[in-house]
C-alpha cells in the first residue's frame, strides 16, 4: 500500500483527474481488469468513454462502476481531497467545510462524507477485539431535559468495547443500539470480540449473558464516577473523545446517521498507527462499497 507523506506529495500525487483515475483503476485491478459479470480478465478499453468492454461477455463499466463512486459528477479529484481529510485529519471534516474548500453545493458534500463513511464498516466483525475488553455504553445527543444515564430520552443509546492495553487503549468497536437490555448489548459483543477474551463491565444487568457467550466477564460494582474512570479508564476515554469529536467538528449529528460517523471514528482511532498509510486503505474501502445514493440517505431522515 503506497504511502502519502503529508499533504503537499498528496497535491502533487493527484494534481489532476488522469492521475486520480489511474490511481483508481491500479487499486480495483491491481492484476489486471476482472469483468464483474464473468469474471474475464481479457478486456478492450474505449478511449473516448474511459470504459472497459469485456472480451467475453461484452459487458461495459467504469472503474467506478458499482462502487460509492457510481454516477458521480463530481470530479474524482475532489473525491479524493474528501477522503484525505476524512482519512488523515484527526478531527476529520465537516460538510460545511468541505462544501467551502471543493466549492460544491451542500448537499453535494454532505453526500460525499456519507458515501465514505459508509464504506469504513468493519465487514461482519472481520477484525475483531482481543485480550482485555472493557464494555459501557453511552448516551450521546445534545442537551435535554429531564432523566440522565440509562433513562435518559431523546439521545441515542450507543455501546462501545475497547481493548484495554494497560498504559494506552487499543482497537474500539461502537454500535448504536435500541436499548441496554442484554438482548441489546450482548450481540456486539458477541460479534466483535473474540471468544476466551475477559470483558470488564459494570454491574448493570444488560452484561449478565456476557458469560454464556464464552467470555470471562469481571463484573465490577462502582459507587462513583472516580470508580468509573479507575476501573474502565479507556472505554470512558474513548467516550469522551467521541463526544468531543462529535461536538467539536460537526455541532449536530442525526442519530438516523449516528452509525456512520461511529464508523468513520473507529476506522481512523484504529489505524491510528499507521496514519501514513490511511489514504490508501481507505481508497481501496471506497473501491469494494456499494453504492450509497443521495435518496436513500435522505429517505433515512423521515422514517
Amino acid at each position: 500500500m503506497n504511502q502519502i507523506e503529508n499533504i503537499i506529495e498528496f497535491q502533487d500525487k493527484f494534481n489532476c483527474e488522469e492521475a486520480c483515475w489511474e490511481y483508481l483503476v491500479n487499486h480495483r485491478w491491481p492484476n489486471g481488469f476482472v469483468c464483474p459479470r464473468c469474471k474475464c480478465h481479457e478486456a478492450w478499453f474505449i478511449q473516448t468513454r474511459e470504459l472497459f468492454q469485456c472480451q467475453s461477455c461484452r459487458y461495459q463499466g467504469s472503474v467506478t462502476a458499482g462502487t460509492i463512486f457510481h454516477k458521480t459528477r463530481t470530479p474524482l479529484r475532489k473525491w479524493f481531497w474528501a477522503i484525505y481529510f476524512v482519512s488523515r485529519h484527526k478531527k476529520s471534516i465537516s460538510a460545511n467545510q468541505l462544501k467551502k474548500d471543493l466549492m460544491v453545493r451542500y448537499d453535494v458534500a454532505w453526500s460525499m462524507l456519507h458515501r465514505i463513511r459508509s464504506a469504513l464498516n468493519d465487514p461482519e466483525g472481520k477484525y475483531k477485539l482481543v485480550g482485555l475488553i472493557e464494555a459501557d455504553e453511552a448516551y450521546v445527543g445534545g442537551k435535554a431535559h429531564g432523566k440522565t444515564g440509562r433513562g435518559a430520552e431523546k439521545k441515542a443509546i450507543v455501546e462501545i468495547a475497547v481493548e484495554n492495553r494497560d498504559k494506552y487503549a487499543g482497537r474500539a468497536k461502537m454500535k448504536v443500539v435500541e436499548n441496554a437490555s442484554k438482548e441489546a448489548l450482548t450481540p456486539l459483543i458477541e460479534q466483535e470480540v473474540k471468544t476466551e477474551s475477559t470483558v470488564r463491565t459494570d454491574s448493570w444487568q444488560g452484561y449478565n449473558d456476557v458469560e454464556s457467550k464464552g467470555y470471562k466477564h469481571e463484573k465490577v460494582i462502582m459507587s462513583s464516577k472516580k470508580d468509573q474512570s479507575k476501573v474502565l479508564p479507556w472505554v470512558h476515554t474513548t467516550i469522551g473523545n467521541l463526544k468531543n469529536w462529535l461536538r467539536g467538528t460537526f455541532g449536530h449529528v442525526s442519530s438516523k446517521h449516528l452509525q456512520y460517523y461511529l464508523d468513520e471514528y473507529c476506522y481512523r482511532l484504529n489505524r491510528r498507527w499507521r496514519e501514513k498509510e490511511l489514504f490508501g486503505f481507505t481508497i481501496k474501502r471506497c473501491l469494494q462499497s456499494k453504492p450509497l445514493y443521495y435518496k436513500v440517505l435522505t429517505a433515512e431522515l423521515s422514517v
